[in-house]
C-alpha cells in the first residue's frame, strides 16, 4: 500500500457511537480486500466526527504492516497521539492563527497549533432500550432435571411396556411419556441443556423471561435527570451477582455517610424512570441505594461499563443535547469530583471513561485539560494493603461549565470559534513493528479526529502515484472485468482516478470486452491527450466526465505543467465528432482558478463552443500533497459559479464535495420542475418520463436515461475479482 498515514491498533477515533480504537473498527468490517501487503476493510454503517465539528461516513479502512519510526505527540490540555511520521494532521501557525493548514507529524514544531473542534449538539430523543439491551448476553437459565434419569428412561423404553405401562411404573403422565418415546426413537432424547435468557417486551416494558418485576420501558426520554443517574452510576455504581442466583444482577450506589442527599436523589430517579423501591442502606463506611431490578442492571451495564476500570461514557449520549450532556457530568462529578479555584476535577481509574469525559466537555464549549497520575503501586488503607491503579484526571474550566463571563479568561490555548487552537508541548520517537491503520471519510477536508485532534487522510493521491497497473492487468485482466460487471448487472464500467489515457491500451481492451456484453464504457480524464490516440481512445467511450481545470494557460503550465488548448480541443472533439455523452468537472481552488471573470469566460465558451444542455460541475478543493498552502473552497464560491453559469446559458450545472441538494439536482431549464432529486449519492425525485422528458411540461432533456430510477444509493460492493479471472 502506498499510503504512509497510520495509527497503531488502539487509537481512539471519535466516532457517532462513541470512541473506539481504530484497529477494532477494521476488525468489525466483515468486507476485506487485500491489497499488496495490507487489507481494505469496508464498514456498513460508521460515522466518524469530523474537523467542522460535524459527522460523515467513513467508507474504507485501511490496514497494513509497518515497520519503521513511531512518533507520540503530546499537545497542551490533550491526550497524547501515536502516529507514523508522515500522517497529516490540521495546524495553525502561531502568526496566523486564523488559517488552517495540513503538515506530516514529522514536521511540526513549536510554531503550530494543533487544532481540537468542538462538537455540534444532537437532539433529545429518547433512548432505544430494546436496541441497547438486544447487545446485552444475560447467560442461560440453568438446565431442569427429569425425576428420572436418562439411563433408565432408554432401558425402559427399549423393553416390550406400553407407554401407559411405563407411566405407570415411573410414575408420569402417559401423554409425557409418550412424547419422550417419539424423542427416544427420533434420536432426540438428550440431557437437558441450560436455555438461553430471552426478553419479553409485555405493555411498553421489556424484561428477561423469569424476572420477577416489570423490567424497564422500551424507551426512556434523554432528560438531565437521567444522564445524571447515568453519570452518578459511573462514578459510584457498581453491579452485583447473587451467590445462589447466578443470572440475577442488582445495582448498588454507594456514597459517603455525610452524602445523605446523594444518596436519596439516586432512589428517587430510579424510582421515578424504572418503577422500582430501592432501598437506602446505611453500612459501616458507606450508604448504599440498592436497586434488586436484573434487567435495570443489565441496561446500565450495557450503556456504562462495569467494574472501577471498565466504565465508559454511554455512546448514545454523545449524540444528546448540551443540557443532557451537562447532567451527566454533574453526576459524575458529584461522585468522583470536587471544585477547586478554577476548575471542576475528575478523576477515574477507566481510560476509556476519561477519554469519554474529555469528549463531552467538547460538547459544551470547553476544552478540558487531560492528566494521567502513576501512584505507587500498593498503599495500606485501615490496616490492610491495597492495589492502586493508574489514575486518569480530566479537568474543566469552572467559568466556562457555569456559563459565567469569561472576557477576562487567560489560556495557552486559543477559542477560534467552532473550534481549539493549542500548542505543541513536545513529540517523542519510538520504534514500531506492527500493524497500523487508517480511515477514508467521506467528507470534504478527508478528516476525523484522533482521538480529539483533527488529521487527515488523503483521497486519491495515494492511488494516483502508486503505480499498480501492472498488478491490475493480471488480477483484472479485461476479459475478467467484463465478466463480471455482467454478473453483476452493472450497466456501465467507468476509468477513473488515474487519468485513462495513462493506461491506454488496457482500457481499450476492457471497453472492448465490455461492448461484447452490451457494457457501457465511461471516461474520467483530464482530456489532455493528442489527436491520434484520441481518436482511437474516444471510439469505444459512450460517456465522458472531463477535467476543465482551469480557463487560462498560466493555470495548466504553472499548476499541472501542461496546456489549456489541447483540452479545449478534446471537449470539441468529443462534442461534435463523436456520440459520447460528454460532462465537464471544475474543481475550484481558492485564489488560483476562482474569480469572477475566469469563470465567466469560462462558461460563456462552453455554451459558445459545446452549447447549453452540456453539464458542468463545479467541486470544492481540500488542501492535500503539494498543494497545502491553500484553504478549502467555501461553499460560497460553488453557488456564485453556478449562478454565473447559468446566467451565461449553461442548462444544466452542479456543485459538488459540499452538502447542496439543489445543487446535486437536475432542474427542467423550461418550466423549472425538479426532474432528478439528488441528496449525496440518494435520489430523492424522479420525475422524468420512460423516454426521458419533462413529467410536467413535456420538454426532452438531454441526458442518457433508464425508464426508472435505480436504488443503490451511496454503497459499495466488494468484487473478488478472482472469481471472473481465467
Amino acid at each position: 500500500m502506498a499510503c504512509k498515514f497510520c495509527f497503531p491498533p488502539e487509537t481512539l477515533v471519535a466516532t457517532s457511537q462513541g470512541l473506539q480504537p481504530i484497529g477494532r473498527l477494521f476488525d468489525a468490517c466483515t468486507e476485506r480486500v487485500d491489497y499488496g501487503a495490507g487489507k481494505i476493510a469496508f464498514p456498513r454503517e460508521l460515522e466518524v466526527w469530523t474537523r467542522t465539528g460535524g459527522r460523515s461516513r467513513v467508507t474504507k479502512v485501511f490496514g497494513r504492516p509497518y515497520r519503521g519510526e513511531m512518533l507520540t505527540v503530546k499537545a497542551m490540555a490533550a491526550p497524547p497521539l501515536r502516529l507514523t511520521p508522515n500522517h497529516q494532521v490540521f495546524v495553525a501557525h502561531r502568526d496566523h492563527p486564523d488559517r488552517l493548514f495540513k503538515i506530516p507529524a514529522a514536521e511540526l514544531s513549536a510554531d503550530h497549533y494543533l487544532v481540537i473542534p468542538k462538537r455540534r449538539s444532537g437532539s433529545s430523543a429518547d433512548l432505544d432500550v430494546l436496541k441497547v439491551l438486544a447487545e446485552v448476553e444475560p447467560g442461560f437459565h440453568a438446565p431442569r432435571t427429569r425425576r428420572v434419569a436418562l439411563d433408565s428412561l432408554q432401558v425402559a423404553f427399549a423393553g416390550q411396556a406400553t407407554s401407559a405401562e411405563i407411566a405407570a411404573e415411573l410414575g408420569y403422565h402417559p401423554a409425557y411419556v409418550r412424547r419422550l418415546r417419539g424423542q427416544w426413537q427420533r434420536g432426540e432424547l438428550t440431557e437437558m441443556a441450560p436455555r438461553p435468557i430471552r426478553t419479553r417486551v409485555e405493555n411498553g416494558w421489556v424484561r428477561f423471561l423469569g424476572e420477577r418485576g416489570r423490567g424497564v420501558p422500551v424507551t426512556i426520554p434523554w432528560t438531565p435527570e437521567f444522564a445524571w443517574l447515568l453519570g452518578f452510576y459511573c462514578a459510584e455504581g457498581h453491579v452485583g451477582v447473587h451467590p445462589q442466583r447466578p443470572n440475577s444482577r442488582y445495582l448498588v450506589f454507594s456514597t459517603g455517610h455525610h452524602e445523605a442527599h446523594l444518596a436519596e436523589r439516586t432512589a428517587q430517579l430510579l424510582a421515578k424512570y424504572f418503577d422500582v423501591r430501592p432501598r437506602i442502606r446505611r453500612r459501616r463506611t458507606t450508604l448504599t441505594v440498592e436497586c434488586t431490578s436484573t434487567s435495570v442492571a443489565h441496561l446500565f451495564v450495557a450503556l456504562c461499563g462495569r467494574g472501577a476500570k471498565g466504565k465508559q461514557v454511554p455512546p448514545p449520549l454523545i449524540q444528546t443535547s448540551e443540557p443532557v450532556i451537562r447532567g451527566f457530568l454533574e453526576g459524575y462529578l458529584a461522585g468522583d469530583g470536587y471544585e477547586a479555584e478554577t476548575h471542576l476535577v475528575a478523576t477515574t481509574v477507566s481510560s476509556l471513561l476519561a477519554y469519554g469525559l474529555y469528549e463531552l466537555g467538547l460538547h459544551l464549549n470547553l476544552l478540558p485539560t487531560f492528566f494521567v497520575h502513576h501512584p505507587a503501586p500498593r498503599k495500606r488503607i485501615e490496616g490492610r494493603e491495597v492495589a492502586q491503579a493508574t489514575t486518569y484526571i480530566v479537568k474543566f474550566k469552572r467559568d466556562r461549565f457555569h456559563c459565567a463571563d469569561r472576557r477576562c479568561e487567560r489560556a495557552p490555548w486559543r477559542d477560534a470559534g467552532d473550534h481549539f487552537l493549542v500548542p505543541l508541548q513536545r513529540i517523542e520517537r519510538e520504534a514500531y513493528d506492527g500493524w497500523v491503520y487508517n480511515l477514508e471519510v467521506d467528507d470534504a477536508d478527508h478528516a476525523y479526529l484522533a482521538p480529539f485532534i483533527a488529521v487527515s487522510n488523503c483521497q486519491n493521491w495515494d492511488i494516483s502515484k502508486a503505480r499498480e497497473f501492472d498488478i491490475l492487468t493480471v488480477e483484472a485482466p479485461p476479459n475478467a472485468v467484463a465478466r463480471a460487471a455482467r454478473e453483476l448487472e452493472c450497466r456501465s464500467v467507468a476509468y477513473t482516478y488515474n487519468d485513462p489515457v495513462i493506461f491506454h491500451e488496457y482500457v481499450i481492451d476492457t471497453a472492448k470486452a465490455c461492448r461484447e456484453y452490451g457494457i457501457k464504457n465511461v471516461a474520467v480524464t483530464a482530456g489532455y491527450v493528442t489527436e491520434e490516440p484520441r481518436r482511437e481512445f474516444y471510439q469505444y467511450m459512450d460517456a465522458a466526465n472531463v477535467d476543465l481545470k482551469a480557463f487560462t494557460e498560466d493555470f495548466y503550465r504553472k499548476i499541472c505543467g501542461g496546456h489549456l488548448q489541447p483540452v479545449l480541443d478534446t471537449l470539441e472533439y468529443i462534442k461534435h465528432e463523436t456520440d459520447c455523452w460528454l460532462e465537464i468537472t471544475t474543481l475550484l481552488i481558492p485564489g488560483e482558478n476562482d474569480s469572477t471573470e475566469e469563470i465567466d469566460k469560462m462558461t460563456r465558451w462552453v455554451v459558445e463552443k459545446l452549447g447549453p444542455d452540456v453539464p458542468h460541475h463545479f467541486t470544492a478543493f481540500h488542501p492535500d500533497w503539494k498543494m497545502m498552502d491553500h484553504p478549502p473552497t467555501p461553499p460560497e464560491t460553488l453557488l456564485r459559479a453556478r449562478k454565473i453559469a447559468m446566467e451565461n446559458g449553461l442548462r444544466y450545472v452542479y456543485t459538488g464535495n459540499i452538502h447542496y441538494p439543489e445543487g446535486d439536482s437536475t432542474w427542467c431549464h423550461h418550466c423549472g420542475q425538479l426532474l432528478i432529486g439528488r441528496d449525496w449519492y440518494v435520489l430523492t425525485d424522479w420525475n422524468l418520463t420512460p423516454d426521458g422528458r419533462c413529467c410536467q411540461c413535456g420538454t426532452p432533456v438531454p441526458g442518457v436515461f433508464e425508464p426508472k430510477p435505480g436504488n443503490w444509493g451511496a454503497r459499495r460492493y466488494v468484487v473478488d475479482m478472482a472469481r471472473f479471472v481465467g
